[in-house]
C-alpha cells in the first residue's frame, strides 16, 4: 500500500510539472509577441497593430483615391455616340462617281448592289456617303466566321428577361433588323467571308420583304425604303468563300472597284491629311 501511494504521488507530481511547464511556455509565447504604444501609453498586442495598420492603409487609400478616382458613369455619358451618322468625306471623281451613279440608278430601280474591290478601295466610305445623301439610317456588319444569325437579327437581353420574361420588351434587335424595319441602308461588309448558314437568315427579307425573328417566333414586314448593299473582297483574297447562289441571285447589280488613279488618290490624301502638301 505504501509503495502504491508513493507511485501515485510521483505520477501526480509529474503531471503537475508538465502542466506548469506548458503554462509557462504559453506565457512566454504571449509575452514574446511584439507590442507598441498606443495613444494612451498602453501596450497594444499584435492584433492591435494589425488593426491600426489596416485603418492607416484604408485612410491613405481613401485620400489618394479622392484625387485619382474616375467617375465611370459620367465618362460613359460624355463619350456616348448618340448619332452614328457622320460626314463621309469621299472624293466623288473617277471610279467613285461612276459607282455612285450606278448605285443611285439601282436604288431607283429597286435592285440591290454588290461592290467588289480590294481592302482599302473605299467601299465602306462610298456606302456611307450614299446612305447620307438618301437621308436614311445606316447599319452595317463586317462578316467573318464569328458572326452568327443573332448578331444580325438580334437576341434576348438576359437581364431584361428576368424582368419581362421572353417578351418583346427583353429583345434587343440586331443591325439588320433595325435597318429592315426602319427603312435604312444595310451594308453587308465582306459578305463573301460569311458562313452560308448565317447568310441564309437574310434571304426572306431580301426577296419576300418580310423578316422572321426566331427568338420571338414572329414575322415582321420589311419597310419599303429598306436597301441592301453587299461589299466583297476579290475571290482570290484570303478567307473568302464562294457566295451561295441564293444570295447571289438577289444581288442584281455588280460594281467593280479598284485602287483610284494617281490624280484621284492625291485629292483623297489632301482631303484626309490636309497637313501634307502634294504636287
Amino acid at each position: 500500500d505504501t509503495a502504491m501511494t508513493t507511485s501515485s504521488g510521483s505520477c501526480e507530481a509529474d503531471v503537475a510539472r508538465e502542466r506548469g511547464a506548458h503554462d509557462h511556455g504559453a506565457l512566454l509565447r504571449r509575452d514574446a509577441r511584439p507590442r507598441r504604444r498606443g495613444d494612451g501609453g498602453d501596450a497594444i498586442g499584435v492584433d492591435g497593430c494589425e488593426e491600426a495598420a489596416h485603418e492607416e492603409s484604408e485612410s491613405s487609400f481613401a485620400t489618394e483615391g479622392d484625387d485619382a478616382v474616375i467617375d465611370a458613369q459620367k465618362l460613359l455619358a460624355e463619350k456616348e455616340v448618340k448619332d452614328l451618322r457622320q460626314d463621309a468625306a469621299i472624293v466623288l471623281e473617277g471610279q467613285y462617281k461612276e459607282a455612285y451613279d450606278a448605285m443611285l440608278d439601282a436604288y431607283n430601280a429597286g435592285l440591290y448592289v454588290g461592290l467588289i474591290g480590294p481592302a482599302g478601295s473605299g467601299k465602306t466610305a462610298l456606302c456611307r456617303r450614299f446612305a447620307e445623301d438618301l437621308k436614311r439610317p445606316f447599319e452595317w456588319v463586317t462578316f467573318s466566321d464569328l458572326v452568327r444569325p443573332a448578331n444580325l437579327i438580334g437576341s434576348f437581353d438576359p437581364t431584361l428577361v428576368f424582368k419581362y420574361g421572353y417578351a418583346t420588351e427583353a429583345f434587343v434587335p440586331g443591325p439588320f433588323t433595325m435597318a429592315a424595319l426602319s427603312g435604312g441602308v444595310f451594308l453587308g461588309n465582306e459578305l463573301n467571308r460569311g458562313d452560308e448558314y448565317v447568310l441564309n437568315s437574310l434571304l426572306d427579307a431580301l426577296e419576300e420583304r418580310r423578316l422572321y425573328i426566331p427568338s420571338l417566333k414572329k414575322w415582321y414586314a420589311v419597310d419599303d425604303d429598306f436597301y441592301f448593299i453587299a461589299a466583297m473582297n476579290p475571290s482570290e483574297a484570303r478567307g473568302t468563300r464562294r457566295l451561295p447562289s441564293a444570295v447571289k441571285d438577289r444581288i442584281k447589280v455588280w460594281i467593280q472597284l479598284g485602287y483610284p488613279k494617281r490624280s484621284v488618290e492625291q485629292k483623297v490624301v489632301e482631303q484626309q491629311c490636309s497637313e501634307y502638301k502634294l504636287s
